[in-house]
């Protein structure tokens, strides 16, 4: 394992498509991810799960943050996560992300929404009105998921929090 790599990584800027009062890094944002795999699992996230989150999007300073609209679009979702994995596999992190369960992966999944939506939540507290859109965006990728036929985890944690976050919302908007 690089420390360099895992630093450089953590010290990557999220949110570079819209104009955010606070910058966000990588390491800030893969902190909340950690909490949010916590919560979700019911307080049994294992110790492959916290490591998952804390390094899922390290290798963004090698490869760029390429939002999502850009890679589904363009249908490069799955070879930006190769190349991705490729670099986390360089640098020893990939074993935290082999060892993960399907509904591990999943919990990441949400996770990692989750606390972009929590970060827009505090923007749009903060007056800015330009993260609107990718708030709802993230809110939209949620349900997506959680409609998907193969999608047989029931987490009533998840549901908890996506509707506390969406009532934080509509009051930061009224």
């Amino acid at each position: 394992m690089q420390r360099s790599f895992i630093f450089d990584g953590g010290y990557s800027t999220r949110f570079h498509t819209v104009d955010v009062h606070n910058r966000q890094d990588i390491a800030s944002h893969s902190f909340g991810v950690a909490w949010y795999c916590e919560g979700l699992s019911g307080g049994e996230a294992s110790k492959d799960l916290i490591m998952a989150a804390l390094s899922h999007d390290l290798a963004e300073h090698i490869v760029g943050d390429v939002p999502s609209p850009a890679k589904r679009s363009l249908g490069l979702s799955k070879q930006f996560q190769t190349l991705e994995d490729k670099y986390l596999a360089e640098n020893g992190l990939m074993k935290y992300f082999d060892n993960l369960s399907e509904n591990d992966n999943r919990i990441l999944k949400y996770a990692d929404m989750l606390e972009g939506m929590t970060f827009c939540l505090r923007e749009r507290r903060l007056g800015n009105k330009n993260v609107e859109v990718v708030y709802q965006r993230f809110s939209s990728y949620i349900l997506e998921l959680m409609r998907d036929p193969q999608c047989t985890i029931t987490m009533s944690n998840l549901v908890i929090i996506l509707e506390n976050l969406n009532e934080q919302w509509k009051q930061a908007t009224e």
